[in-house]
């Protein structure tokens, strides 16, 4: 009789254990919410490789050293950097998509831009794709 118990105990211990195996990480959308300053962008070619582009924080002078974006549980994003905050929106359009949106520049037109949202450990990366060719910005997360 013990040996029937034991069985039905390691039995039930697998399948819990399979089960949660299934179970991976938080997905991008829990993942997201914080603080992120970016870090550096480039270009990735059809082979993976990945170029850095000339404007990265090594040098306090690039326009982007001191950008960061925080995403806000109830959807907003802020933008703060060089020149004036900027608060948006977000919204994943699938479990790696994110749609972001902010206020267009005088003269320009009022569109979201797509990213592919790739979060590993405090790394995030948007990447887009603008004429044929994959761009990331890579972000840390702040602490």
């Amino acid at each position: 009789m013990n040996a029937k118990i034991a069985i039905r105990a390691c039995w039930l211990l697998l399948s819990l254990v399979v089960a949660l195996s299934g179970c991976g990480g938080a997905p991008a959308q829990a993942k997201i919410v914080g603080d992120w300053k970016f870090h550096y962008s480039g270009t990735v070619a059809a082979d993976g490789t990945f170029t850095r582009s000339a404007y990265d924080t090594s040098c306090a002078c690039s326009p982007l050293a001191n950008v960061e974006l925080h995403f806000k549980p109830d959807g907003t994003v802020i933008r703060i950097g060089t020149g004036p905050s900027q608060s948006g929106s977000y919204a994943f359009v699938d479990a790696n998509h994110i749609s972001l949106q902010f206020p267009p520049a005088l003269g320009e037109a009022d569109s979201p831009t797509t990213y592919e949202v790739i979060i590993s450990g405090n790394q995030l990366i948007l990447r887009s794709v603008e004429a044929d060719q994959m761009v990331d910005q890579r972000y840390v997360r702040v602490e």
